[in-house]
């Protein structure tokens, strides 16, 4: 995934919608740059978004004091509600893997 190498690279978190074509092919565009914990300027979901999207986790640090005891191979309260609210599914990179969130 090449959100997940370069927010591994750059230790920030990363994100978007997946789309779908025309042709009904599936893609993302460039996905939006967040922090170390977040990615507070989501993008809206647009019309012709796919019901999914992505994002990126980076390992969680001893000193990252907020983050204590989460689990970066899962996802956040705040990443299910908005898969939730959205009706999408979510993906998430970490580690080399990909996650999948389904909305309730």
């Amino acid at each position: 995934m090449y959100a997940t190498h370069r927010s591994n690279a750059e230790g920030v978190e990363y994100g978007g919608w997946i789309t779908k074509t025309k042709d009904c092919k599936f893609t993302y565009g460039e996905p939006t740059r967040g922090t170390r914990r977040n990615i507070p300027n989501f993008p809206t979901k647009p019309a012709n978004a796919a019901d999914a999207w992505y994002h990126t986790h980076l390992p969680v640090t001893w000193f990252d004091e907020k983050l204590a005891g989460a689990n970066p191979r899962e996802f956040s309260p705040a990443d299910r509600q908005l898969s939730d609210r959205t009706h999408s599914t979510g993906y998430l990179g970490y580690g080399g893997n990909i996650y999948i969130y389904n909305p309730q």
